[in-house]
């Protein structure tokens, strides 16, 4: 590009149309290319440079006009090589050296070539060449123009509020008569979605045009679209960055956004107040879609849609999506190289801003591919039935490629150049990857000590619970923390219908044997009696029996201790008065708290109700709630740590010794309350239930010999929270350990 007497041979083209924004430091210009309708944003800096450009400054003179206009910076040789390279490229200057039209054919074989690679690598959105739509919009705007009337305003505004407030309003039963997936995505469904989807994108692109229009805009462009597979419009209002208004500008990008609302709102109030059939599924289906396309896409600035142009407006760069990407890349090379890019000049962008651009280069790519790949996950499922899936593969394929191969393509050509191997090729290049490459295997291959975290309750090693066989009043009851031999009593109920019945049935012998003592004695004056006496005989060995029986009934009501050992109230066995409602008809007052304490004498006791536990207080375990998300990861013989919520600054050891399978349910409200692990309020009586496990761990000697957790500083049912020595982890497994728990593809 150069000239004898180093005079640049290379000029700005004349035909550039150049606008000035901002003021100050965020002075910057947008660049018109009327040949290609592409547009660029120039810093003050680079815009500088491009108009010194007139074929006869040297570099020499340009450096040093440069540093005149922009002191403190100072530019270097090597920075304004690329960014003269780099004009070339965008076709943004002229050369006047032999040979340029063979370079300029060069170039646009590489653009076509681009153009064609980006259409093959991208099959979800494919853009087919347009007609000019200038005077089709002009011809028709007339006979349009009182869409855009206050009183038009009103309606699509009214309409839309209408919509949102009843499904606001109604959302229970809106989503109630919703269909299943399976019967709103069928096959058959499929041609009513491309009808749909033809339909608002053809609305969607006309309100580009007409308002473009209506602002004193023009529609350059209006073309086919092969999105997804299916045809949609496209309409190019690119010249809209020539209107001095933003305001202006924003009614144009988000026209499309306002069109679909429009429709999405009367196609849900068509399938609301419409009877099953045709048009209320093909109303359903395009509610459906305006809605998600605007809520997905047009409405969302991380994609090249709508609310992008608006950002991209906002901020003032037209090429937002190229110019925070090249940041990334920019930033790369220097990182590698030490030096800055080819193509990077000194400037006065703040640091804030280049953050920011980085930050929605990244936010944007990440969300690209979140559309992507929930589009495959979709189409995966909806394939599947038929046994068509691997066409998801297909897909995939070459949007893989397409994220890899540019990259890959454009380092092997900056490499194959001499400049670039002298600019790549040094120690940084050899040391950053190397850098790379030592965190990722720290971070996906280094194992790491991994804890699992549970709560826990504590509960006596094998010990025996007592329960109620029989209901009625507690009369008496040991103390909690009494020592007692087998067979001692615990706990003494009364039962005033078995006592009165016992008494019956006393009577009733004592009776009959007096009965039968009077037939023994008149037997000796009068034969006749003896044969009465076997039925009478066996009439009181029956009420004898029957006696027996009422009494081993009766002696149920004396709770006695199978084995030797301390007392302790069962943690089941605590519950609030009103639990039980309370007294009723023939009922007794139900305890409050643990059928134990002195004050609950004069309690009702029901059947099957846990009334203490005999056990060891010095062998104690712990059992330990664990989820099913981390139950694979839990074994026997593991070494667990033990914190207890009463004794926060101590820590006891222990190791699990069993796992059993458990439900929700089959743990007591209030432990399970206390441990944390009650279902929300409100939770569906007929919902899932919740399927966690019970590790048992058996406490270190020291832990179980400790003054601190003997009776009575530590009672059964005391809770805390342990921590499983699992196998190590690195950190990489862990990521992809959380990532599979809390997003589940079904």
């Amino acid at each position: 590009m150069t000239a004898g007497g180093n005079r640049l041979a290379v000029r700005m083209r004349p035909d550039l149309v150049l606008t000035a924004r901002g003021a100050g430091p965020s002075r910057h210009w947008i660049v018109e290319d009327p040949v290609t309708l592409k547009y660029f944003r120039l810093r003050d800096e680079e815009c500088f440079l491009l108009r010194r450009l007139d074929g006869r400054a040297s570099l020499r003179q340009l450096k040093a006009s440069f540093e005149e206009r922009f002191f403190p910076l100072r530019l270097k040789p090597r920075s304004l090589h690329g960014f003269l390279f780099h004009l070339h490229e965008l076709g943004l200057v002229i050369g006047e050296v032999p040979g340029q039209g063979d370079v300029l054919a060069r170039r646009d074989s590489r653009n076509r070539q681009r153009r064609r690679l980006a259409a093959v690598s991208n099959p979800l959105a494919i853009r087919l060449p347009g007609f000019p739509a200038r005077r089709l919009v002009d011809r028709l705007y007339p006979y349009l123009r009182f869409l855009f009337s206050p009183l038009a305003l009103a309606v699509w505004g009214g309409i839309v509020t209408f919509a949102l407030a009843l499904v606001a309003t109604r959302f229970a039963t809106l989503q109630s008569r919703l269909p299943a997936w399976d019967e709103f995505f069928h096959p058959p469904a499929m041609g009513g979605f491309v009808i749909a989807l033809v339909l608002t994108k053809a609305l969607h692109e006309a309100g580009h045009a007409l308002v473009s229009r209506h602002v004193g805009g023009s529609c350059r462009e209006i073309g086919v679209m092969l999105l997804m597979g299916m045809p949609t419009l496209y309409c190019d209002t690119s010249d809209a960055w020539r209107i001095s208004g933003r305001g202006p500008r924003v009614m144009i990008a988000l026209a499309g956004v306002a069109v679909e609302l429009v429709v999405a709102a009367i196609a849900t109030l068509v399938w609301w107040f419409s009877e099953p059939g045709v048009l209320n599924r093909f109303a359903l289906q395009v509610a459906f879609l305006g809605s998600a396309s605007t809520l997905l896409f047009n409405a969302n600035p991380l994609v090249r849609a709508d609310a992008y142009y608006v950002l991209a407006d906002w901020v003032d760069i037209p090429n937002l999506w190229q110019e925070s990407r090249a940041l990334w890349r920019r930033g790369w090379v220097r990182l590698v190289t030490g030096r800055p890019a080819s193509d990077e000049l000194p400037g006065r962008t703040s640091r804030g801003r280049v953050v920011a651009l980085m930050g929605y280069a990244a936010a944007s790519t990440a969300y690209r591919w979140l559309l992507v790949g929930g589009f495959l996950w979709f189409l995966f499922r909806w394939l599947e039935p038929s046994g068509l899936s691997l066409l998801v593969v297909g897909i995939a394929l070459p949007l893989a490629l397409s994220m890899a191969v540019p990259p890959i393509r454009q380092s092997l050509r900056t490499l194959g150049s001499p400049v670039g191997r002298r600019a790549y090729l040094n120690r940084r290049l050899v040391t950053v990857p190397l850098v790379i490459v030592a965190v990722l295997v720290v971070i996906f291959a280094v194992p790491l000590p991994y804890r699992i975290a549970a709560p826990f309750w504590i509960d006596l090693h094998q010990g025996q619970t007592l329960y109620a066989s029989v209901a009625g009043e507690l009369t008496e009851a040991v103390a909690e923390g009494t020592r007692v031999e087998a067979g001692e009593p615990i706990v003494r109920l009364r039962d005033l219908k078995s006592e009165l019945r016992l008494a019956e049935l006393a009577t009733d012998v004592q009776v009959r044997e007096r009965h039968l003592e009077n037939l023994l004695r008149i037997q000796a004056v009068d034969t006749q009696v003896g044969a009465m006496l076997p039925a009478e005989q066996q009439a009181l060995e029956d009420s004898r029996q029957r006696l027996a029986l009422h009494q081993a009934d009766h002696e149920r009501l004396i709770i006695r201790s199978p084995v030797a050992g301390v007392v302790f109230a069962p943690d089941e066995g605590r519950r609030p008065r009103d639990e039980l409602g309370g007294a009723g008809p023939g009922r007794l007052v139900p305890f409050d708290g643990s059928p134990l304490d002195p004050v609950n004498l004069g309690g009702y006791v029901e059947v099957g109700q846990p009334v203490g536990v005999i056990g060891d207080p010095l062998a104690w375990e712990a059992n330990l709630v664990v989820d099913q998300a981390d139950i694979a990861d839990v074994r026997p013989g593991q070494r667990v740590t033990l914190r207890l919520d009463q004794v926060p600054v101590r820590v006891w050891t222990g190791t699990v010794t069993a796992i059993a399978k458990v439900t929700a349910d089959e743990i007591s409200p209030a432990m399970r309350q206390r441990l944390g692990i009650a279902r929300p309020q409100g939770t569906a009586p007929n919902a899932a239930v919740e399927v966690r496990y019970q590790a048992t761990v058996r406490a270190d000697s020291e832990a179980t010999q400790d003054p601190q957790l003997a009776w009575p500083g530590l009672p059964i049912g005391a809770t805390g929270w342990a921590k499983v020595d699992s196998e190590w982890q690195s950190l990489g497994g862990r990521l992809l350990r959380y990532l599979r728990r809390n997003f589940v593809i079904r």
